[in-house]
C-alpha cells in the first residue's frame, strides 16, 4: 500500500484517470523515459536506476534508506509512490523530496501532478500538505488494519509453545 502521485501532460488534466488507463496500453518511449530518469538523478544522485523494462525506468531509494520512495518513468508520464511506513519526524523531509522531484519533472516536461487519492490535479504549492495528510492517513489505516487482524497462532514445537 502506498501514497501515489502521477505526473501527466497538462492536456490530460481534465480526465487524468482515463488518460492514465489509456497510457497503460501504449508502448513506452524508452528514450524519453531515460531522459526523465536523468533529470531526477540530477536532483537525487543516490537513487538506484532500474530498467529499461516494458514499463520504462524505475528509480528507488537504495536498500537501507529510511525513505520508501519509488519513481516510475514511462516516457509520456511518471509516477511517484511512497509506501505507508511510519516515518515519524522524517515524513516532512520525504515530503520535501517529493516536491523536489515533481518540480524537476514539471520543469523538464510541463506535466501536472495528479493525486489519484483525491482524484484531482495538485498544484506545487499544495503538494507538501497533500503528501503529509495523505501519507499520514495511510500510515494510520495500515496500523489499524494490522491491529485488528487475527493474531498469529502459536504452534507447538516438540510439545512446547
Amino acid at each position: 500500500m502506498s501514497w501515489d502521485l502521477y505526473l501527466v501532460p497538462a492536456e490530460a488534466a481534465n480526465d487524468a484517470s482515463s488518460w492514465l488507463e489509456e497510457a497503460a496500453e501504449r508502448e513506452v518511449d524508452e528514450q524519453a523515459a531515460r531522459r526523465h530518469a536523468d533529470v531526477v538523478l540530477g536532483r537525487r544522485q543516490q537513487l538506484e536506476l532500474f530498467g529499461p523494462s516494458e514499463y520504462g525506468y524505475e528509480l528507488s531509494e537504495p536498500e537501507g534508506s529510511p525513505f520508501p520512495l519509488q519513481v516510475g518513468l514511462h516516457g509520456d508520464h511518471a509516477s511517484i509512490s511512497v509506501a505507508y511506513w511510519d516515518l515519524g519526524e522524517r515524513e516532512a523531509e520525504l515530503g520535501e523530496v517529493v516536491v523536489e522531484l515533481v518540480s524537476a519533472l514539471r520543469q523538464e516536461t510541463g506535466w501536472v501532478a495528479f493525486d489519484p487519492q483525491s482524484d484531482r490535479i495538485v498544484e506545487l504549492d499544495e503538494l507538501r500538505r497533500e503528501f503529509a495528510s495523505g501519507h499520514a492517513y495511510g500510515v494510520d489505516r495500515v496500523a489499524e488494519i494490522a491491529a485488528s487482524g487475527p493474531k498469529p497462532k502459536r504452534k507447538r514445537f516438540f510439545g512446547l509453545f
